[in-house]
């Protein structure tokens, strides 16, 4: 809160979702802290650019993937909508939503530390998410917004040898971007 009165910062951005439940709800409701800034997910930024048009994607990308509601994100903030659109907005890539997706999405065990408690916990509960959820759709990738599920549904689909690929949005956005094939 200091460094951003301190350097009079706009917008505070954060591409993790437990980070931006924190500035954005926990600091105000259990500390009584308001941040002098508008606080933003990475993908409602890259939302925002998108439809001004200071973003714009130069590439097709000729993937089939889904999404994957981070709980920090959806749940708790109710931000659901901004990934969505700017999977749509990239030139041929397919989106799919799983069954249980926003509010009902599964939780995939990452996320409040359980990783560094109970592993197995979190790689089962990545592992429900992954085989009843993501592979019926036949997707070539598992898009989050979050680094804490990317690592545990990551981890889980490697250990566990379910050949789903999971990628954070910014990486989607990123390749988007380059030109080229």
């Amino acid at each position: 809160v200091k460094l951003a009165k301190e350097t009079e910062a706009k917008i505070l951005v954060t591409p993790c979702a437990g980070c931006y439940h924190t500035f954005n709800t926990l600091y105000p409701e259990m500390l009584n802290v308001q941040m002098p800034c508008e606080v933003l997910h990475a993908s409602q930024l890259a939302e925002r650019l998108v439809k001004d048009g200071t973003l714009e994607f130069e590439r097709e990308l000729n993937l089939k993937v889904t999404y994957h509601d981070p709980c920090s994100l959806g749940r708790h903030e109710n931000v659901y909508d901004p990934p969505r659109n700017i999977l749509k907005a990239i030139p041929a890539l397919q989106f799919f939503e799983m069954p249980l997706s926003r509010s009902r999405a599964r939780c995939c065990g990452g996320g409040g530390g359980l990783w560094t408690f109970n592993n197995e916990v979190c790689m089962t509960t990545a592992w429900t998410r992954l085989i009843n959820d993501v592979a019926p759709l036949n997707a070539d990738a598992l898009v989050t917004a979050c680094p804490l599920c990317h690592l545990n549904l990551h981890f889980t689909s490697i250990k566990k040898s379910v050949p789903t690929k999971i990628v954070d949005i910014m990486e989607v956005v990123e390749s988007a971007l380059q030109k080229g094939n």
